[in-house]
């Protein structure tokens, strides 16, 4: 095991040790969502890549019901095979999500995939985060491996609950930097320099 890797594997450890009352983040939670639906990035995006919210994670479902009543819900689904690979598919109703290869709860199979370019805003779990935007995920690298395969050029929003946001967040050359991070006090604009950026 590589340094960087356990590294990542004990700051997840950490991370998760430290979850909210449901109560505390519920209240977080709102008030993050009415962060994100007033910046420009939301209102201008043509579709929005979400996704459904673990018990102990943000609860974004208000955004996944905006984003659905207007019609640019995108969702993502997780394949096991050859090694986990996630797509992303458009959602018409939320009654329609069956589990995919992890239980999370994704769009069906015969749903179209949108083209990347129309995404203008991909909201992103994460287990920590910094302000370089470097991100910790749960390990899979699914979100990795999509933007880099995509060329991903649209705004990508880290969703934080307090606790999230460190000063700093192992990361290597293959993992990608986030644009933006949502917090219940505000958005936070990601600074970083090209070096640092994912490849």
């Amino acid at each position: 095991m590589s340094d960087l890797t356990a590294e990542k594997r004990a700051l997840r450890r950490q991370i998760r040790h430290a979850v909210l009352p449901a109560d505390e983040r519920r209240r977080l939670s709102e008030a993050l969502c009415a962060h994100v639906m007033a910046c420009d990035a939301w209102r201008r995006a043509r579709r929005i890549a979400a996704y459904v919210p673990l018990p102990e994670e943000a609860d974004i479902t208000p955004l996944l019901r905006e984003a659905l009543r207007t019609g640019r819900l995108v969702l993502p689904a997780t394949l096991r095979e050859p090694q986990p690979r996630m797509v992303l598919r458009e959602v018409r109703s939320m009654e329609e999500l069956r589990p995919d290869a992890y239980g999370i709860p994704a769009p069906p199979s015969e749903n179209p995939e949108p083209d990347p370019r129309e995404i203008g805003l991909m909201l992103l779990p994460l287990i920590a985060a910094d302000r370089n935007g470097r991100r910790l995920g749960k390990g899979a690298g699914c979100y990795d491996r999509w933007i880099a395969l995509h060329r991903y050029t649209g705004c990508r929003m880290g969703i934080a609950l307090p606790g999230q946001v460190l000063d700093r967040v192992p990361a290597g050359p293959l993992d990608e930097r986030l644009d933006r991070l949502a917090t219940p006090d505000g958005i936070l604009i990601c600074i970083h320099t090209d070096d640092e950026r994912g490849a």
